[in-house]
């Protein structure tokens, strides 16, 4: 495991599991950044990447303010597309076809699929609403 890479370029296109810290040049990113990387990342007001775009896992996507269980979250510059197969309030296994757009989904509990455009399964979230999640987590 410790040979494989923690994120992949595809050029137009950059996998990662967690996410990407905004306030550190990415040459000098740890493989803690590239997989425990969340909020900070996710409030971000512009795309970290001019002609990119971030593809990331690690936070499930309900856990996003106002998303629901198998929708994938869309941010400035970045896809996140965990639905969180494992948990209980989602089941939700996706994959997604970049070349066509499609969103393939499988629910492991109910054993059903369905296959979406992209646009449809997407929801787009303001960088402000993650901010504020971000500061009443804080104040707890």
């Amino acid at each position: 495991m410790k040979a494989l890479p923690t994120y992949l370029d595809l050029g137009d296109v950059w996998l990662v599991h967690g996410g990407i810290d905004p306030h550190i040049p990415l040459e000098e990113q740890t493989a803690q950044q590239f997989c425990w990387m969340r909020d900070d990342f996710h409030a971000i007001d512009k795309p970290y990447f001019k002609d990119k775009l971030v593809i990331t896992g690690h936070t499930i996507t309900f856990t996003f303010p106002g998303v629901l269980a198998g929708k994938l979250v869309a941010g400035q510059g970045w896809l996140d597309i965990d639905t969180g197969a494992y948990h209980p309030q989602s089941g939700w296994l996706t994959a997604l076809d970049l070349n066509t757009e499609t969103v393939y989904q499988v629910h492991r509990l109910h054993h059903t699929k369905r296959i979406l455009p992209l646009v449809e399964a997407v929801v787009k979230i303001d960088p402000s609403v993650v901010k504020a999640k971000r500061s009443r987590q804080r104040v707890s």
